[in-house]
């Protein structure tokens, strides 16, 4: 392991939701919620537009597991979109859109609160926000010669660290 990343579910700034509940959050995703009118505390009204990213991208997979669970699936109806930058785009320009991103990607967003915490890197750190992923290296078998180098200085160097640190949860 050599990081977390925090999840977080994001709004255009115009609907800037107080807290989203993990059964809140199942409902509007998996299309049981269709409009703002049944959210409390939507600034916005109308439809509810889904923008997540592609079947293929680690993010959709970290969503899944952390926020659906095994049984439920993100709407047909969503729009998805192949890269953390254009699902960010398209969520600042639709003040009725909903989606979700890496901490990292979240700039010019609004982050909402999930089941009472702010996605951020000292909750993500502090065990309180619960949409945290971890970030492995993984070898076939034992790490040996360059590998087990590189794994080193990526967990150790004082420059790795602070290039993993910047926008991820540090391990230490």
């Amino acid at each position: 392991k050599i990081a977390k990343d925090a999840v977080c579910v994001v709004t255009n700034r115009a609907n800037p939701l107080s807290n989203l509940s993990q059964n809140q959050i199942q409902d509007i995703f998996s299309g049981r919620i269709r409009s703002w009118n049944k959210v409390p505390g939507a600034r916005v009204s109308g439809t509810i537009d889904l923008v997540v990213r592609t079947p293929a991208s680690g993010t959709q997979d970290a969503f899944q597991n952390i926020f659906m669970g095994e049984d439920l699936r993100v709407a047909g109806s969503a729009t998805t979109k192949a890269s953390n930058g254009l699902q960010a785009q398209a969520i600042k320009s639709n003040p009725n859109a909903i989606g979700y991103a890496s901490f990292n990607f979240t700039k010019g967003l609004h982050d909402v609160p999930y089941a009472g915490n702010v996605c951020n890197l000292r909750n993500a750190k502090a065990g309180t926000y619960g949409g945290v992923r971890n970030f492995f290296m993984v070898t076939r078998g034992k790490a040996s010669g360059a590998t087990k180098a590189f794994i080193r200085f990526i967990r150790r160097s004082s420059k790795a660290k602070n290039i993993t640190n910047t926008n991820w949860v540090a391990l230490n």
